[in-house]
């Protein structure tokens, strides 16, 4: 039987997708446009309005990540208004220049919280207002998306965590990996974390108010990975998965999402998982609130 291991991987921030191929030929003066479907070379499904088969106009792409833009388009990039949303789950409306986000825009995100602002070159400029994750009404006055008076992140070791099996596999003396890459000891709680450690875990939520805390397996995220190592044997299913647990202000499950992977069965059965962790709530102004907590996996059958 082949090893399994996860490679944790965390989504920090907004995504950066780069403009089309297509830079674009001036189009001819009298082109009429037309209604049509294209795939692009780089596998991008466009569908929406050409002109001289250029995409010009209103249209919709589906990119070969999962992104997914609807709206207006010059010369086979974003361009005008239009609304991208983002695979791993946040969605930005507002104005885009030459594939970038540029003008005015909302981004929400899918941990909680959003960016209301001005954007340039697909990244927030200029005054613009952050509503924090968490309990609703609470919002700040941000500076290129960032609150002016949050100290610069802590210098952490550059320390990775790897989680091994608890025994051999049948057949097997080898104690082989279960999870590696893992930013923070992945066996213990919240409170057991060194507080450089807490203050990277606090990071990986954009829209986090100073003081807060946010939600966290309550004793570490350990025997979800280990569950997910066992569905992966049993399965063979390898990928991507983002699984996203809303946990609710006494710390039980409100809800989970999971976006990823081709089987559904075994989407499932990660969220399962996931769900069936006991979790520290989150903490907003010194009360418990209800925050999304994210894992991102990719799931690997090693040789």
């Amino acid at each position: 039987m082949k090893p399994v291991c996860l490679l944790f991987v965390l989504a920090l921030g907004g995504v950066c997708h780069p403009a089309l191929a297509q830079d674009g030929a001036p189009a001819a003066q009298a082109a009429a446009a037309v209604q049509s479907k294209l795939t692009l070379p780089d596998g991008t499904v466009y569908t929406g309005t050409l002109r001289d088969g250029v995409p010009d106009g209103h249209g919709y792409f589906l990119y070969p990540n999962g992104n997914q833009y609807e709206g207006d388009v010059r010369m086979g990039r974003r361009n005008g208004s239009g609304e991208m949303a983002y695979a791993k789950g946040d969605d930005y409306k507002g104005e885009w220049k030459n594939g970038k986000r540029d003008g005015t825009g909302v981004l929400v995100y899918m941990l909680g919280g959003r960016y209301e602002g001005p954007w340039k070159n697909d990244k927030p400029c200029g005054e613009g207002k952050l509503v924090f994750a968490g309990t609703p009404g609470r919002e700040a006055a941000v500076v290129d998306g960032r609150l002016p008076e949050r100290a610069a992140a802590p210098t952490l070791p550059p320390t990775r965590y790897t989680l091994k099996q608890d025994r051999p596999s049948t057949g097997s003396n080898i104690t082989r990996d279960v999870a590696r890459e893992i930013p923070v000891p992945p066996t213990l709680g919240y409170d057991k974390l060194s507080a450089a450690e807490q203050d990277s875990v606090r990071r990986w939520f954009p829209a986090l108010a100073p003081g807060d805390e946010p939600p966290y397996p309550l004793t570490g995220p350990a025997p979800f990975y280990k569950t997910v190592q066992r569905i992966v044997s049993a399965t063979r299913q390898q990928g991507e998965i983002r699984v996203y647990v809303l946990v609710g202000r006494d710390g039980k499950l409100v809800n989970v999402t999971a976006i990823g992977l081709d089987n559904p069965e075994v989407r499932k059965a990660v969220s399962m998982a996931a769900g069936m962790l006991q979790y520290k709530p989150a903490q907003c102004a010194g009360q418990p609130c209800e925050m999304m907590y994210p894992y991102s996996l990719a799931l690997r059958m090693e040789p």
